[in-house]
């Protein structure tokens, strides 16, 4: 069995993790249709721009004339077709926005956390490829590795299929599991999830409870959930054991 200590030491470096203290730009690579988590300042306007394309549409509870309950302030600027975004009434739970350009629309879960103003970078990942195959990583151990790294950072080896899903599988009470994606490779499959805690209490994840026939590696961004917030958890399992 694969430990997974290796991997998320490769999530944390490219920081992905949502209780990480950088204050660099958020860079999330996504594709029509996709969502992930970012965070945002809680008390401060956060940027959001989508890289090479206009933001020409945003969705949400926006806080607004006929709304003053939203949970989300927006302003745009709409001649660099960016926004800048703050919680409502200084909210730290997280709120879901669907920002739309000419071509696409992206989904992001936003985390308000105690940080000074930050950007966050959409970048359009469906061109986008890692250069090499998956095999070519090496070991077993060092293909598993890649292909967590794949998920997360949304660099794709050669090689490796991407479908998108968005399907909810039934995981806990206290729980919200959602397949967002599927790589799927010559040996493997690498599952995305995005686990959101419904309950009103910190749920702690362990990785060993995802483990079950097949599956080899398991890795979470966050195993500390505060009550309604969302992290990505990444599977891989061998091929052929649920009938693929």
């Amino acid at each position: 069995m694969i430990h997974s200590t290796l991997n998320r030491l490769a999530l944390l470096t490219l920081g992905l993790a949502l209780n990480s203290v950088s204050l660099a730009t958020q860079t999330v690579e996504l594709v029509d249709g996709m969502s992930t988590v970012a965070r945002i300042s809680q008390k401060e306007a956060t940027r959001i721009t989508v890289e090479g394309a206009r933001i020409v549409n945003v969705t949400g509870n926006i806080q607004a004339e006929k709304n003053p309950d939203g949970e989300i302030v927006i302003e745009k600027d709409e001649t660099r077709g960016q926004i800048f975004v703050r919680p409502a009434h200084d909210k730290t739970k997280p709120v879901n926005l669907f920002i739309s350009t000419e071509k696409a629309t992206y989904t992001l879960l936003l985390q308000p956390i105690d940080i000074p103003a930050d950007t966050i970078i959409i970048r359009d990942r469906s061109e986008r490829r890692a250069s090499g195959s998956l095999e070519q990583a090496g070991t077993r151990k060092a293909i598993i590795k890649r292909l967590v790294n794949a998920m997360a950072s949304g660099l794709v080896p050669d090689g490796v299929d991407v479908s998108e899903v968005g399907r909810e599988v039934r995981l806990w009470q206290e729980a919200r599991f959602t397949l967002q994606q599927t790589f799927t490779g010559r040996s493997l499959i690498g599952e995305k999830y995005l686990l959101g805690n419904v309950s009103n209490a910190t749920m702690v994840l362990e990785e060993p409870e995802f483990f079950k026939d097949g599956v080899v590696s398991v890795t979470v961004e966050n195993q500390n959930l505060p009550a309604g917030a969302s992290t990505n958890v990444f599977i891989v399992r061998e091929r052929g054991r649920r009938g693929d």
